[in-house]
C-alpha cells in the first residue's frame, strides 16, 4: 500500500515539476497544460491524504482522530477526488476543441485563455462539490460504544446513519451530478472520434479524385 502511494507521489511530483519548469522558462503554454498540471497537483494531494487514511486503517494503535480531524481529512479527500474528475472533464473538452476545424462555429473557443479555462474548471468544481456538503454532518469520530448501524470509514472515523428520505435525495442528486459530467466527457470523446474518422477518410477521397484526373474515363 505504502509502496504504491510512494511511487504515485514521486511520479506526480515529477510531472508537476516539469510543468512548473515550463512555466518558469517562459515557454508558451498549451491549453491542456493547465488541467494536466492541476491533475498532477491534485493526485499528489490525494495520495498524501491516502497515506494518512491508510495509517489510521492499518495502525489503529497510533491513537484515534478527533471529530474535526475526521471531517477535515475525509472531506478534503472527497473534494480532491471531485476536483480530479472536473479537471479530467475539462481536459477532455480541451482535446475536443483543439480538433475543431476553423470553419466550425465552435472554432472561437480555441482562442480562450487559460484564465477562461480556470474559471470553467472552478465552476465545474463548485457545481460538483456542492453535493458533498453533507459529509460535514455525516462524518464523525467513531464512538467508543459499538453499534450495528455505524458504517466505518477508518478506525477513527465513521458515517452517521441518515434517514431514508435524506439518503434517497442525496443519491438522486449525486446520480444527476455524475450523469452530467459523464455526459460532457462522452460528447467530447464522441466528437473527437467523429472528427478523426472523417479526417481519416479524407485522404482516400483525395486519392480517388487524383486517380480520376490521371485516368479519365473514355
Amino acid at each position: 500500500m505504502y509502496t504504491v502511494i510512494g511511487i504515485g507521489v514521486m511520479a506526480n511530483a515529477l510531472l508537476l515539476l516539469v510543468h512548473i519548469s515550463l512555466h518558469i522558462t517562459g515557454q508558451r503554454p498549451k491549453p491542456t497544460d493547465l488541467p494536466i498540471g492541476l491533475l498532477a497537483l491534485i493526485h499528489l494531494v490525494i495520495l498524501l491524504i491516502k497515506g494518512f487514511i491508510a495509517a489510521d486503517i492499518f495502525t489503529p494503535q497510533g491513537g484515534r482522530w478527533d471529530d474535526l480531524t475526521c471531517k477535515f481529512l475525509i472531506y478534503l479527500y472527497r473534494l480532491m477526488r471531485e476536483f480530479s474528475i472536473c479537471a479530467t472533464c475539462l481536459l477532455s473538452v480541451l482535446h475536443a476543441i483543439t480538433l475543431i476545424p476553423r470553419s466550425s462555429c465552435l472554432a472561437k473557443f480555441k482562442h480562450k485563455s487559460s484564465h477562461h479555462n480556470l474559471c470553467f474548471l472552478l465552476f465545474l468544481w463548485v457545481f460538483y462539490s456542492s453535493f458533498s456538503s453533507h459529509l460535514f454532518i455525516s462524518i464523525a469520530a467513531t464512538p467508543n460504544l459499538t453499534s450495528d448501524n455505524i458504517m466505518y470509514v477508518t478506525e477513527s472515523c465513521s458515517f452517521i446513519p441518515m434517514t431514508f428520505f435524506l439518503w434517497h435525495s442525496l443519491s438522486t442528486l449525486i446520480t444527476f451530478r455524475e450523469a452530467s459530467l459523464i455526459g460532457i466527457m462522452t460528447l467530447s470523446d464522441g466528437y473527437m472520434v467523429a472528427l478523426l474518422c472523417r479526417h481519416k477518410r479524407q485522404p482516400s477521397v483525395s486519392t480517388a479524385l487524383a486517380r480520376l484526373q490521371y485516368h479519365p474515363q473514355n
